[in-house]
């Protein structure tokens, strides 16, 4: 499931999921509502780190395949509209 799915159907924004996030690091981890924006539209990649956080905080409904695709298709959209 993608992070942004994921994120529509627990009714989570992106400080929420941030927060979400940052619970399941367990740690002083500090992590933008901005930065997840970006990980739900695939306009970035989060590290490997991260990663694995989000694949915790979601109980492993988000994979790390799911965050690559989103990429692979934020990218084909944005090359189809130049």
């Amino acid at each position: 499931m993608k992070l942004k799915e994921y994120m529509e159907k627990h009714d989570l924004k992106p400080n929420d999921m941030a927060a979400k996030i940052i619970k399941a690091a367990d740690s002083d981890l500090s992590l933008s509502g901005v930065a997840v924006r970006h990980w739900a539209s695939g306009s970035r990649m989060p590290g490997t780190i991260l990663i694995n956080l989000i694949i915790k905080a979601t109980n492993g409904a988000v994979k790390a395949n799911d965050l690559h695709l989103a990429c692979v298709e934020y990218q084909a959209m944005t090359e189809a509209a130049e």
